[in-house]
C-alpha cells in the first residue's frame, strides 16, 4: 500500500482482497496507524474487542446446515432461506474461492422416484458438485455472490443404464 493511497481506497481494496478476514483487518490496522495514527487505538481496541467476544466463532462450518436468513436480491428486494429452498431442487453457496459454504440441501425429489432412485440421485449430485468445487471465480463474481444461496436444477433422463458393450480390442483371441 502506498503512501499516496486514502483510507477509502485501501479499505475498498482490501473488501475485494482474496484473504482471510483476519489478514485484512490486520493490514487495515498498519495502514491505519501511518495514516490517521490518532484513530489506530480505538481500531485496534475495536479488533481485540471482537477477537475476545470470538465474534465469528458460531459461524456454520464447512457442511453445517445453514441457519435461516434473509438477503437482498439485485434490486434489493429481501429473501429469506426458505424461499430459495422452495425453488429447488438443491440450494447451495459458496465462499469467494468457490467451495460450497455449508451443506447443498436438496429441496424436491419427484414423489414417483424409488427410494433407492432417490438415493441414487442424491449421491450423483453430491458427487457432481464435489468433482466440479472449487469453481474457478474472479474475485468480482467470488465477491458478488460469496454466502448467497443458489438454486441448481438437477436433472435426471430417467433412462435406463446403458447396457455394457464388448470392446473387441480388450479380448484375448479364443484358442479353438
Amino acid at each position: 500500500m502506498s503512501g499516496n493511497d486514502t483510507l477509502d481506497s485501501i479499505f475498498e481494496r482490501l473488501c475485494t482482497m482474496e484473504a482471510p478476514l483476519n489478514e485484512r483487518l490486520q493490514l487495515f490496522s498498519e495502514a491505519l496507524k501511518n495514516a490517521e495514527p490518532h484513530y489506530a487505538s480505538a481500531y485496534d481496541t475495536l479488533v481485540n474487542r471482537l477477537k475476545n467476544a470470538r465474534s465469528g466463532s458460531s459461524a456454520p462450518g464447512v457442511g453445517d446446515l445453514m441457519p435461516s436468513f434473509t438477503l437482498p436480491d439485485g434490486e434489493g428486494r429481501m429473501h429469506d432461506l426458505d424461499e430459495y429452498l422452495a425453488r429447488g431442487p438443491v440450494v447451495v453457496s459458496f465462499n469467494r474461492e468457490g467451495a460450497i459454504l455449508g451443506r447443498p440441501k436438496i429441496t424436491h425429489e419427484s414423489e414417483h422416484a424409488s427410494d433407492h432412485d432417490r438415493l441414487m440421485h442424491r449421491v450423483a449430485v453430491m458427487e457432481a458438485l464435489q468433482r466440479c468445487t472449487p469453481l474457478p471465480f474472479t474475485e468480482a463474481l467470488g465477491g458478488a455472490i460469496a454466502g448467497r444461496p443458489l438454486a441448481i436444477p438437477f436433472r435426471t433422463r430417467n433412462r435406463p443404464p446403458p447396457k455394457p458393450r464388448e470392446h473387441r480390442a480388450w479380448l484375448t483371441p479364443k484358442i479353438p
